[in-house]
This record gives C-alpha cells, structure tokens and sequence, in this order.
C-alpha cells in the first residue's frame, strides 16, 4: 500500500479563476473544467468566488497527493519510466458520490497511456479531502493489484 498527501492554501488559487479553459486543461480534466464552469455561471458573489477556489484547490490537492502514492508505486517498478505531475494530472478525475457525495478518485489510463506510452500498473486507491478555512488537504491511498 503506498500513501500521498498534500495541502494546499485556497487563495492561491483566486487567479486561476481567470485561466482559460485551455491552461486550465494542462491540469484539470474536461468534466472538472465543466464542473468549475458551472459553479462560476451561478453568479458573481464572493461566496460563488470562494467555493469555486475551493474546488480548484481541493481537485489539485487530490491530484498532487495520487501523483505521490502513484509515484512511490511506480519507483519500486523499474520497467516503469518516470513521468511528471502535469504528465498524468489531467488524467485524473475526482467525483463527488451521488449518494454520499465523498471523493471518488478516477484515472485514465487509455488515455494517458496514449499520450505518455506509459502503461501503469493496475491500481486501486481511496481518498479522503478536507477544508478548514483557507487550507484544503487530500490523501490517497493506492494499492497496486498484481
């Protein structure tokens, strides 16, 4: 079982709000760019402007802590060659449940084998998010399946 971590300040994150949705693409995928859209569309408000940073910051948290328990995975497997955060980042896609609305972690790795010629190990992970004022911290634990 391997372990990442990561926590992130959400002001940071207020001048993403401004990115396009191509600079946004080098990170996030479509669906959270979609996402991100919506949550903007509903109005101008500080509370709409704060909730969308805090999503922003959740999602690269999220993704920032699999990319450390991927890569500690990855390093044991020498065939493996090394790649880079943004490399995979946009590849991953955090979920809210539909019934309990906790974290859902998927990767996609049709893709990102097609676009890196890497091909990964089977995986299985789980996520934990939390926010306390202006931090957001994620962790994931990874399980590669032989």
């Amino acid at each position: 079982m391997y372990t990442g971590i990561d926590i992130v300040f959400i002001p940071r994150f207020n001048s993403w709000l401004q990115y396009s949705p191509t600079q946004l693409a080098t990170i996030f995928a479509s669906t959270e760019i979609t996402q991100l859209t919506k949550h903007l569309s509903q109005s101008t408000t500080d509370a709409t402007q704060s909730i969308a940073m805090q999503f922003l910051a959740s999602r690269f948290a999220a993704k920032e802590a699999f990319y450390k328990a991927l890569s500690s995975a990855c390093a044991e497997k020498k065939s493996i060659t090394p790649f880079t955060f943004r490399a995979i980042a946009r590849h991953i896609e955090i979920h809210a449940d539909s019934r309990w609305g906790s974290p859902r972690l998927f990767l996609d790795t049709k893709n990102f084998t097609a676009a890196s010629g890497i091909t990964l190990p089977r995986i299985s992970s789980t996520i934990s998010i939390s926010h306390e004022k202006e931090y957001t911290i994620a962790h994931v634990l990874l399980t590669v399946k032989e």
